[in-house]
């Protein structure tokens, strides 16, 4: 996740999803945003805040809070989400994701311990979790989250909601096989996507955190119509 990414539509989406999880409960969250450095590249677009017909029912309150902290010529950045208060019970670890495969052991060490005793860990990285061409220690495997940190973080009792872009590859397999992986490498009895057109997102639930989990997108997710669909 970079700086100059936050409020887009894809961002919006994602704190649509969040926020409806931790609807039905008293869940505590913690945010691992896996910050990546800004590149120059052209400004993601927020024009999704001037068309309410057809964004703002997804979440009304979350809609207005990113009118609010994000008027036009509002410079993008990840401080604004995290002093907003638009995520309930949140924590943020926001330390600058490296490459190199020493500095990536302590990073996952630092942000472990930091995301450390919440119910749900949110993994927001640039691509998703980590494939064969992009090993640690390799160029921007910063990137990717690893395997390894996923399952740590699942043993420390955490369900997990994974940000994850899209391959070159058909959509449905993909998010066939990779959410089968996660299953099988946490051992979790239930693992859910939930799609937008861009990006997926993988849930893998605590048993003790379905209750609340299923009542939040019972009430909430009735919202979303066919801008995120569940699987």
């Amino acid at each position: 996740m970079k700086n100059q990414d936050f409020g887009d539509s894809n961002d919006y989406l994602k704190y649509v999803i969040l926020r409806t999880l931790l609807s039905g409960g008293s869940l505590r969250l913690s945010v691992n945003w896996m910050r990546t450095a800004a590149i120059e590249a052209a400004a993601s677009p927020r024009t999704y805040l001037d068309d309410n017909d057809k964004w703002k029912k997804l979440d009304p309150e979350l809609y207005v809070g990113l009118q609010s902290i994000l008027p036009p010529g509002a410079t993008p950045k990840l401080a604004l989400i995290e002093s907003s208060g638009l995520l309930p019970r949140a924590s943020f670890f926001s330390k600058l994701c490296p490459d190199g495969s020493r500095d990536r052991v302590n990073w996952g060490d630092e942000m472990i311990g930091c995301c450390s005793g919440a119910d749900l860990v949110f993994i927001d990285p640039d691509n998703g979790i980590e494939t064969p061409a992009k090993i640690p220690g390799s160029k921007n495997s910063s990137k990717y989250v690893l395997w390894s940190e996923i399952e740590r973080l699942w043993l420390k009792g955490s369900s997990l909601l994974i940000q994850q872009h899209f391959p070159r590859e058909d959509r449905d397999l993909f998010a066939t096989r990779i959410a089968a992986e996660l299953k099988q490498r946490t051992g979790a009895t239930d693992v859910l996507v939930f799609r937008t057109s861009q990006v997926m997102f993988l849930l893998a639930i605590q048993n003790r955190h379905q209750a609340a989990i299923r009542r939040g997108l019972s009430t909430q997710g009735t919202r979303w119509g066919t801008r995120i669909t569940t699987h």
